[in-house]
């Protein structure tokens, strides 16, 4: 039985497909979009996070770490990541901290790695209860970095009767596509056209666009994040439009900028560009919808 990486679960979501979904976010994505908001999921393999506002300054880190990663001086907890070999010694000794909850204490590590089975059992009660009105979605990270682990998953979700979406960006190889076509109810396509974007992805997401429009265009939603300085921009929607046109693709979905992630950012020891950035209002977002509705699209707006 293979195994899958995941840093996060929703167990309860309105906006991310059909229905009401349980979330599953998968670790790894190959893009390094400057406004992301879950840096966590990039690697496979989670960094060490640190929240200094939970740190109690004991020391006791200071003295566990095999690597010497941790320095208190003047007051200051500090970090030399370079050193660190992810044991977790020091969150299994930090009294603030949970090797099983990441985010609720000074140290933790971002993620779990579980075997398909075991996964499918604690998401199982919640898919049953959801299985009437929702499904199962799959996101990341880019979910095509697992596909094939993921592909058992989604496997066991279709016998079992429980409808699927998987979010990608879709700008991997077209064999990560097909490890999962027969698995897949819903595809969540993210289309993000900004001037940075190397032309290689740029033509892997068109070539897996045509290659699933082909199979079922009705089984595609394109999502955009509206990103001040960079993808609220005329040209974007242009090229968004010219692109679902030519493979008869009628919906999409348009995202504010999520301006709540910095945090994140500053816990993993990061640089975030996008400081002080504001999300568009709702009259811009309004301005940005009728842009599609306008070219037969159909564009909901999704916070």
């Amino acid at each position: 039985m293979k195994k899958l990486k995941y840093f996060d679960i929703s167990w309860f979501s309105s906006v991310d497909g059909p229905g009401t979904r349980v979330v599953l976010y998968l670790s790894g994505c190959h893009l390094r979009c400057p406004w992301c908001h879950s840096p966590h999921s990039w690697e496979i393999s989670s960094p060490l996070f640190f929240f200094e506002s939970c740190c109690h300054k004991c020391g006791i880190c200071v003295d566990t770490c095999p690597n010497h990663v941790h320095s208190i001086l003047n007051g200051t907890h500090l970090l030399d990541r370079s050193n660190c070999i992810k044991c977790g010694i020091c969150i299994e000794n930090c009294p603030s901290s949970d090797i099983n909850k990441w985010n609720s204490g000074a140290l933790g590590f971002a993620g779990k790695t579980t075997e398909v089975s075991e996964l499918y059992q604690l998401l199982k009660p919640q898919l049953e209860l959801l299985k009437e009105i929702g499904g199962l979605t799959v996101s990341g990270g880019d979910p095509l970095l697992q596909s094939e682990a993921l592909s058992e998953l989604l496997e066991i979700c279709v016998k079992e009767g429980i409808h699927t979406t998987v979010e990608t960006s879709a700008t991997l190889g077209k064999t990560h596509i097909q490890d999962l076509l027969p698995f897949v109810d819903n595809w969540l396509i993210g289309m993000r056209p900004y001037k940075a974007d190397k032309s290689e992805d740029r033509k892997q997401l068109l070539e897996n666009i045509d290659y699933l429009a082909n199979h079922n265009p009705k089984s595609i939603t394109i999502r955009t994040p509206i990103i001040p300085g960079y993808t609220d921009t005329q040209s974007t929607y242009d090229t968004i439009i010219e692109t679902m046109q030519n493979n008869n693709l009628d919906s999409i979905e348009i995202l504010p900028y999520n301006p709540y992630s910095e945090n994140y950012y500053k816990a993993m020891g990061l640089n975030f560009s996008l400081t002080g950035t504001q999300p568009p209002d709702n009259e811009k977002m309004e301005q940005i919808r009728s842009v599609f509705t306008s070219a037969g699209i159909n564009a909901k707006i999704v916070n």
